[in-house]
């Protein structure tokens, strides 16, 4: 019986030893990123209608010059904490990729919350934003979800 116990604990203490060699060589092979996401050193902040800086569906468009005063332009939804409600277009301006402002003669959202809304089943999200050359005109597109009908 001495001989089990024994044979017991040395296999646990074994264990126990792999585990933490596999835990140290975990984080001496993965850098630490302190950000929300381990796919970028850093976080873009891109403020909303709602207050935070939470943004889904990102899209760009880039001027080699600026066009009504910027030459960088996204659009996006917002999507704060997974609430569909708030998932309604937003349109930023910028000039170094960094600093992004609603652009003046904008008024985030762009369109609100339907009036026949219903979590999951009526609401916007999905947003594209493309310059229409022949009109010198930036659109801005999204889905409207209408489930119920």
């Amino acid at each position: 019986m001495r001989k089990r116990i024994l044979f017991f604990l040395l296999c646990v203490t074994l264990i126990t030893a792999v585990i933490v060699v596999i835990h140290e060589h975990k984080e001496a092979a993965e850098p630490e990123i302190t950000t929300s996401s381990k796919n970028t050193k850093t976080h873009l902040s891109l403020p909303n209608s709602y207050g935070n800086d939470q943004a889904t569906h990102p899209k760009a468009v880039a001027f080699d010059k600026p066009w009504n005063g910027y030459r960088y332009w996204i659009a996006f939804t917002p999507y704060c904490f997974g609430n569909d409600e708030t998932e309604n277009p937003n349109i930023l301006a910028s000039n170094d990729l960094t600093n992004w402002e609603e652009p003046t003669g904008y008024k985030n959202p762009l369109e609100p919350k339907p009036d026949q809304y219903e979590k999951f089943v009526c609401y916007n999200s999905d947003t594209h934003l493309v310059y229409n050359d022949a009109l010198n005109q930036l659109e801005c597109w999204w889905r409207y979800v209408d489930d119920a009908n």
